[in-house]
């Protein structure tokens, strides 16, 4: 990173934040990342660059907890720019090693699709080791989901998500499904709090955060996803400069333009890509091979 250290861990009120990727399968329309480079230690600020250059490993998010006064907080909070069951290795060795040292609950945020991700379930690997899911719900309709939230699995996405949350209930003492204040009606909310009770879960209005609300954040170009950059061909020829610059590459965790640091666009032997990374990869060398004929 050129203009601040990249953050691995960072407090927002009473709870120590562990960001471990920045590979997302959804490019959400309210999401922060469209707009600020971090968030603040008392959650209205921006002091903390959360787009890494690489994936911490477990000794480097290990390293990074220990340098805190742990007896600040109440809670570890799996949460960053990124989805972060896509770091599934990396998260469930952390979050038992965090619960064995510490005695802290932990926490994970998730869009719900890491099953769909994985090609597994990966429910039953939060035994044990994770007190809290919190989920993103988003809105009550398959479609008003994916209109919100652009998942790159699709159709898939929201009957996974469900189908997520009724089986991590079952190995997680608490399920939160959330949806962000103003961002739907009110009617649908009610429908939300509905599908809640018939999983048995709790519900959760979260407000909406934007960059207005962070004022010390840093300014970065409009973020544009692959999606947003490949509807069609005009579309593609018609987005500004900016879009294929910077931390856009990261978009949805698939460089345009990789270095020694970044996460590789093609996987070593031991990482499987899902087909879902494989389109964005797709995608991502479509722009690129664009804007190598635009420069």
């Amino acid at each position: 990173m050129t203009e601040r250290e990249q953050t691995i861990v960072y407090p927002v009120y009473e709870g120590l934040y562990v960001n471990l990727t920045n590979r997302c399968s959804c490019a959400c329309t309210f999401c922060i990342r469209q707009s600020a480079s971090g968030v603040g230690l008392d959650g209205n600020g921006g002091a903390n660059n959360l787009w890494l250059d690489h994936e911490p490993s477990f000794e480097e998010v290990m390293a990074a907890i220990e340098e805190q006064d742990m007896s600040r907080y109440r809670e570890l909070v799996f949460c960053g720019y990124g989805e972060p069951t896509y770091a599934l290795d990396v998260l469930k060795p952390v979050a038992a090693e965090v619960k064995r040292r510490y005695g802290l609950p932990v926490r994970v945020n998730t869009n719900g699709q890491g099953s769909l991700i994985h090609g597994r379930d990966i429910a039953p690997e939060f035994a044990g080791i994770v007190d809290t899911v919190s989920i993103s719900l988003n809105t009550s309709s398959p479609q008003g989901y994916q209109q919100l939230v652009r998942s790159c699995f699709g159709e898939q996405a929201f009957p996974a998500m469900l189908e997520f949350a009724r089986e991590v209930r079952r190995y997680v003492p608490k399920v939160v499904m959330s949806t962000v204040d103003t961002t739907i009606t009110h009617e649908d909310e009610q429908r939300c709090q509905q599908i809640c009770d018939e999983l048995g879960v709790t519900y959760r209005i979260r407000a909406f955060a934007n960059a207005q609300q962070r004022p010390q954040a840093a300014a970065r170009p409009t973020q544009r996803g692959v999606f947003d950059l490949l509807p069609s061909a005009r579309a593609a020829f018609n987005a500004p400069r900016a879009a294929l610059t910077g931390h856009n590459r990261r978009a949805f965790g698939v460089p345009i333009v990789t270095n020694t640091k970044s996460w590789p666009l093609v996987p070593t032997k031991h990482q499987k890509m899902p087909f879902c990374d494989q389109q964005l990869q797709r995608g991502a060398a479509a722009i690129g091979a664009w804007a190598r004929l635009q420069a």
